[in-house]
């Protein structure tokens, strides 16, 4: 991304997997790192939604009807799920982002980042299964040998943050153990 331009608003586009959707969770806070007035979207699908509900560096969780819609036509449900979809391509395009950041690299991501309003739409070239061809500007692409937490909290690095510091991992409110509570995590540690 170009230096010195400050963005306003932007979406980040990393739909399915809820390991990947935590993975990704370190470059939304490199973007709240270098722009800490942006009002960030982030597009998902239901099954990693929950994750990112209630979480305070963003201001909208956008779900995407992709799988409803997907099952309601293949029981034959073709203008329910046509209605399911255009409802949410008006709220996809209810905001004009100043960029919009596809992570995920798929068709359907790429697809929906082209449909997003934005000026910018950026993403790794090239993509798999041609999602780079919705983009207006492309990212080097990332290593797959590389683990995937420091190729995605490095590539906001182009546009602005520092390689100084690791960014923190925020996690949503409703995740973080109550006081005195422990969590699996610290459980595991705790019998090692």
């Amino acid at each position: 991304m170009k230096q010195g331009f400050e963005i306003q608003k932007l979406l980040l586009i990393k739909m399915s997997a809820v390991g990947d959707v935590v993975m990704t969770l370190p470059a939304l806070a490199a973007l709240k790192e270098r722009f800490p007035e942006a009002v960030v979207d982030w597009l998902v699908e239901p099954a990693a939604a929950g994750l990112l509900a209630g979480h305070p560096a963003l201001n909208r969780v956008l779900v995407s009807p992709r799988p409803v819609a997907m099952s309601l036509a293949a029981r034959g449900c073709f203008i329910l799920a046509k209605r399911l979809f255009d409802k949410f391509r008006q709220e996809l395009r209810q905001t004009d982002y100043d960029v919009v950041l596809d992570l995920q690299g798929l068709f359907k991501s790429g697809l929906l980042a082209g449909l997003a309003r934005g000026r910018r739409k950026v993403g790794f070239a090239p993509a798999r299964e041609w999602a780079h061809l919705f983009l207006n500007e492309k990212l080097p692409p990332y290593d797959p040998e590389r683990h995937a937490v420091p190729a995605t909290w490095m590539q906001p690095s182009t546009s602005g943050p520092t390689r100084r510091s690791r960014p923190t991992l925020i996690t949503a409110p409703r995740l973080r153990p109550g006081p005195g509570r422990k969590t699996s995590w610290d459980r595991t540690r705790e019998k090692t």
